[in-house]
């Protein structure tokens, strides 16, 4: 009898305990209801695609990552919070970006420009030397001005037509000088923080390097450094064989094409008129890279700013990290990682260079893959890989991940300066004398 009553009570206890946790409130989730303007934007949460605008979605009460893209418009990046039994109602209106057509018009004048030993510059109609200027006056017209020695006023001028072809040529036609239209390759860079436009001829054996025109103050602090003399029809600089003029803050000092001191002297700024060996010039313009001035009998010398060019093959590599990067964010929204790399190798086709390829060498981005978007693999994400200029041998650039792919660095290494050019998952760029990791 006693056992029989034991047995009953245990089973009193269960039979309460299974009620009690079957009758435990399930936690209700939370409803996202999203609109674009324009709608079809792709929507990720956490950084995966959960479909197109207009879209609802019912998601577990915490914080998210929400981001929304749509080509032809500035990606659109927001933390939402979801809370039980609770909906959230958004409509964002999408940024469109800016197109290359309207980011080229303005006027532009070159810093700096540079061509292969054996380049042809007869095959140039307009030679990108520095103090030159381009002003895409609107979507269709031009008018350019380039350095011209020989002419009296110290430069020629030309205009005409240009055209926008695709995202990466620009067509001049040029009015009464010359029949056939001159193409030319061009893109944007940010070097050292300036924004930049590159112009180069088909094969890239010359290349100009060109600023936003901004005229300064005419003060010393805009004045200091050093100046090449282009033309001086005055005869004062040209008669010393002058090559080079350098400012600092009291003094400016005169060197020979040999690179030799021939004279120094104090200078000084009055207004819009510049002083130098007690003769008095007005500074007709003031920019950048350009100053022109004006001597008593209006005779015209014109400097430019004496650039250093070692950069140039530096804004080549973070131009080509930068074009890496974005496959490689491509690729990370695709799979949910980054190609996976964990030694510091060249990219090629037979290790993680072949995943942004699409070849069969690739070991996440391969045929009979389905990514997170739905689409079959491979996925091509750039057509060939980019040779680093710094490596003789013409391979691509270095590459690493850590062990589970989700950071990654890629760089190149300059044995002249024993300096790193390097960009990495995390939106860093910079240079470094240690090889970055990632």
């Amino acid at each position: 009898m006693k056992k029989i009553i034991i047995f009953y009570l245990l089973l009193t206890f269960i039979i309460f305990n299974f009620n009690c946790m079957t009758n435990q409130p399930i936690i209700s989730n939370g409803k996202l209801i999203l609109n674009s303007n324009p709608s079809g934007a792709k929507v990720y949460i956490n950084d995966e695609y959960k479909g197109d605008t207009p879209l609802e979605l019912e998601l577990q009460p915490k914080t998210y990552s929400l981001k929304l893209k749509k080509e032809g418009y500035k990606d659109y990046s927001k933390s939402i919070n979801i809370e039980r039994n609770k909906t959230i109602e958004l409509s964002i209106e999408l940024e469109k970006e800016e197109s290359k057509q309207s980011s080229i018009i303005g006027k532009w004048e070159a810093i700096s420009w540079n061509k292969e030993p054996n380049f042809d510059e007869s095959k140039l109609f307009f030679p990108f030397y520095s103090g030159s200027t381009i002003n895409f006056v609107d979507n269709k017209n031009f008018i350019m001005q380039y350095i011209c020695e020989y002419s009296p006023d110290g430069y020629g001028d030309a205009n005409g037509e240009y055209e926008i072809l695709g995202d990466s040529y620009i067509k001049f036609m040029f009015s009464g000088l010359i029949n056939v239209p001159m193409l030319y390759k061009y893109n944007f860079q940010n070097i050292n923080d300036e924004y930049c436009l590159i112009l180069s001829n088909e094969d890239e054996s010359y290349k100009g390097i060109f600023l936003p025109y901004n005229k300064l103050n005419i003060d010393i602090d805009n004045l200091v450094g050093p100046w090449i003399l282009v033309y001086d029809y005055s005869y004062v600089f040209s008669r010393m064989n002058t090559f080079i003029i350098s400012f600092d803050d009291e003094n400016v000092e005169i060197y020979s094409n040999s690179g030799d001191l021939v004279n120094s002297d104090s200078y000084s700024l009055q207004d819009q008129f510049l002083i130098i060996f007690n003769k008095k010039y007005k500074i007709v313009e003031f920019s950048k890279t350009r100053m022109l001035l004006s001597d008593e009998n209006n005779n015209k010398i014109l400097f430019v700013r004496y650039i250093e060019f070692e950069h140039f093959f530096g804004s080549n590599v973070q131009s080509d990290l930068r074009t890496l990067a974005n496959c490689l964010e491509a690729f990370y929204m695709d799979w949910g990682k980054y190609p996976i790399q964990m030694n510091a190798e060249r990219l090629s086709e037979f290790n993680a260079g072949s995943e942004l390829l699409g070849n069969n060498y690739a070991k996440i981005n391969k045929t009979g893959a389905t990514s997170a978007t739905n689409e079959k693999g491979p996925i091509k994400y750039i057509e060939s890989l980019p040779k680093d200029p710094f490596d003789p041998n013409g391979n691509s650039y270095y590459y690493q991940s850590n062990s589970d792919g989700s950071k990654y660095v890629i760089y190149s290494y300059n044995k002249e300066n024993g300096l790193y050019i390097y960009r990495d998952s995390k939106g860093n760029v910079g240079e470094l004398k240690e090889r970055p990791k990632p």
